[in-house]
């Protein structure tokens, strides 16, 4: 008896246990099922001043959509002051609590503080007197006024007559320096001293009156002459730019003198930029989304309503929260940006019996994880990472973190395709699509094993793709998706079509090559000013290397700069490091401004410096029509010996460095060229030359026609030539060498 109550005991006990393990089994499965991910990247960096775009995220439960009950927390973030933030995204899920994910938001300040100098600049000092340093301001865009913290170095001696320098400088605490100079004259004291109260240059926002802030005269004889000050010059406070006012003044002795204060109108304020409608707009599933714009005013342009730029996506047919971000700048590149929340909805009945009018229901982030959801299968879709044109073939590559790709089509229309190509189940899918028109537009369609559909329109080979700010030309080939504007987007490749359509300014940025590139950039005749390259690169550029076609592109101020201190083969041009082979060309492009390479060299090192004003080495391409007026130079530094063996040569020119088959035509040289190689001697038995040419250092071979150079070509080495120092070359036409 006792024997039967022990083993029905037992088998309790393991049903008991049975139905435990399935339970801990069941909550795991379901755990495991809890998805929270971020859209974009987890960890973004911004610089002071730019605006934070919420980029938004995605949830699911048990296969139930729960994106739209996302809430997120961006409350801490402020762009104004560097620093490290976090975005916290929450998802409650009833019985489990809530689910979590942060999103990391690195702040850096990247700009010098403004340091403007109190007073004159150049400043007069009476032999004997006493220096008075009038000091100066300094301003950073995060720290504020930090004028305490200036440094200032120089002396300046009034006993003898003469011209001293007064250094001042400054740095914020992101480590950002700026420095500028003031120059002290000691002068005798027949000439009379005017002294400007306020700053020597003066900045003031566009609009605003301009307001004198004053000025001294004193005379060793006259004594106070500042009534005797003239003011010459005006400031429009309408029109931006820079204004000198001169102060001139005269002692009884007819002794003059004179003073300058530069004013610099500017408009350095963003755009008012305000949304038509509620900043947060709910709608339900498969309801249409209208959207109603926004409205943008500045300073300075006025009204730029009709700039504004809309990118963003709303899927009315899937539930979740959207983000549509509204962009403005205005003709100072002040941009302004702010976004729209769009939070789809599932619909179903919260309205208390009020099944006739269910428009009315509202519903608060308080009591949203209380809310009944029918289930609902959630749909993310796939990620079309990269479409590579050619003529009659398109390489498509995907991915999907959440489910397995399984089928692709292709389409010459926007109709959902019937017929899908079936593939082996993969979170990563590429293939290479043939057969394609070249006349003809297309979609390419991904889908996963959830029914998640993405698609993506790629353009014919003719579309080309407008180029209007320095953010898209850094675009281009990166095979990302680019929102030039609402409703239009490229992808930007390597082989694509773009045309410039406005000058742009890259000052303050250091810039970093393009890569290779194989389609067609057309300048447009615009002007891209201020290129600056600061950098230790092996393809040095506005470009690496042009394998295709650049035109009508023009580089004004280039400031180029490399240094390495490896051996090794280096190119540095101004359009690109070098120009490829057959079918590659530059054609009626200029460079001014300046480029310097400079290679340190020690121990053992071989290999060749290429560098040019338009390339800095080419092969079988073209170059035509082109000009430089940028002084370039080469220097090979190091001991006089270096070790091992091969040559260690450089090759400089005003439009090339170096060429090989390359034909060059219509183009001329006024930059200054200057080649040095302190090598003397390789000991394993290599060569040693700088061969620096007008037009080219070095050439193989290739052709010359109607091209001259009247710039200064010099070297510390034997190898000069006017045009070009050593080659074999056909001179096609008469060549003219001034």
């Amino acid at each position: 008896m006792n024997e039967d109550i022990k083993k029905i005991k037992r088998r309790k006990l393991g049903r008991n246990i049975t139905i435990i393990l399935i339970f801990v089994l069941i909550i795991i499965c379901l755990l495991q099922s809890m998805v929270l991910a971020i859209k974009g990247e987890p960890e973004i960096t911004l610089t002071v001043g730019e605006d934070y775009l919420e980029q938004g995220a995605i949830s699911s439960f048990a296969r139930t959509n729960l994106s739209e009950l996302i809430r997120i927390d961006s409350s801490n973030i402020d762009t104004s002051k560097p620093g490290t933030y976090e975005v916290l995204y929450e998802v409650p899920i009833k019985y489990l609590g809530i689910l979590t994910a942060k999103r990391k938001v690195i702040v850096i300040d990247t700009t010098p503080p403004e340091l403007v100098l109190r007073g004159n600049d150049p400043l007069d000092v009476f032999e004997g007197d006493t220096y008075l340093e009038p000091g100066a301001k300094a301003f950073d865009n995060a720290d504020g006024d930090i004028s305490g913290n200036i440094k200032i170095s120089g002396n300046v001696d009034t006993s003898r007559i003469g011209t001293y320098t007064i250094t001042y400088t400054i740095t914020d605490s992101s480590g950002n320096i700026c420095t500028i100079t003031r120059t002290v004259n000691v002068v005798a004291s027949e000439n009379p001293i005017i002294s400007l109260k306020g700053y020597s240059v003066e900045y003031l926002e566009a609009k605003t009156p301009y307001s004198e802030a004053g000025f001294t005269a004193i005379d060793k004889i006259d004594g106070d002459i500042s009534n005797k000050v003239v003011i010459t010059g005006n400031v429009n406070v309408d029109a931006l730019g820079s204004y000198n006012l001169t102060y001139t003044v005269t002692n009884s002795k007819g002794k003059s003198n004179e003073a300058i204060r530069t004013v610099v109108v500017r408009d350095t304020q963003k755009p008012d930029l305000l949304l038509n409608g509620d900043a947060v707009i709910r709608i339900y599933k498969n309801n249409e989304y209208i959207e109603q714009g926004a409205t943008a005013f500045d300073n300075y342009d006025g009204n730029l309503a009709n700039k504004v730029k809309i990118s963003g996506i709303v899927n009315t047919n899937v539930p979740g929260i959207y983000f549509i971000t509204y962009e403005v700048s205005d003709s100072s590149l002040n941009k302004k940006q702010i976004q729209r929340k769009v939070i789809v909805e599932e619909k179903f009945d919260n309205t208390g019996g009020n099944t006739e009018n269910p428009e009315e229901y509202t519903d608060t982030d308080d009591d949203i994880d209380e809310i009944a959801r029918p289930p609902e299968e959630v749909i993310p879709s796939p990620t079309i990472t990269s479409i590579i044109r050619t003529s009659s073939s398109a390489k498509i590559a995907a991915i999907d973190e959440l489910y397995e790709i399984v089928a692709y089509a292709i389409t010459s229309d926007i109709t959902t395709p019937d017929n899908w190509v079936s593939i082996p189940p993969t979170y990563s899918f590429s293939t290479n699509i043939t057969g394609l028109s070249i006349e003809t537009s297309y979609y390419v369609w991904i889908k996963n094993a959830a029914s998640g559909i993405t698609r993506e329109l790629f353009s014919t080979l003719g579309t080309i793709i407008p180029i209007y700010t320095k953010e898209h030309l850094e675009k281009l080939g990166s095979n990302e998706v680019v929102a030039v504007f609402p409703d239009e987007e490229y992808r930007f490749s390597t082989n694509s079509s773009y045309r410039l359509e406005n000058d742009i300014d890259l000052s303050g940025f250091n810039w970093a090559p393009l890569p290779t590139f194989y389609g067609t950039f057309d300048g447009n005749n615009k002007k891209i000013s201020n290129l600056t390259i600061n950098s230790n690169r092996t393809y040095v550029g506005l470009f690496t290397t042009n394998n295709g076609t650049i035109e009508n592109l023009y580089l004004e101020n280039v400031n180029i700069t490399n240094t390495t201190t490896s051996g090794g083969t280096v190119y540095v041009g101004g359009i690109a490091a070098t120009l490829g082979g057959s079918g590659s060309t530059i054609s009626n492009c200029y460079v001014t401004g300046s480029i310097a390479d400079t290679k340190s060299l020690h121990g053992t090192s071989s290999g060749i410096n290429y560098t040019g004003g338009i390339v800095g080495s080419s092969g079988s391409g073209t170059i035509s029509g082109c000009y430089n007026t940028a002084n370039i130079s080469d220097i090979e530094e190091g001991s006089n010996n270096i070790s091992g063996s091969g040559a260690r040569h450089n090759q400089i020119g005003g439009i090339v460095g170096g060429t090989s088959s390359t034909t060059i035509r219509n183009c001329f040289n006024t930059g200054n060229i200057t080649g040095i190689n302190d090598v003397l001697t390789i000991t394993g038995g290599g060569s040693t030359a700088s061969y620096t040419g007008g037009i080219a250092g070095y050439s193989s071979s290739g052709s010359l026609s109607t091209s001259y150079n009247i710039g200064n070509v010099s070297s510390n080495k034997s190898n000069i030539g006017g045009l070009i120092r050593l080659g074999f070359i056909n001179f096609t036409t008469k060549l003219l060498l001034v």
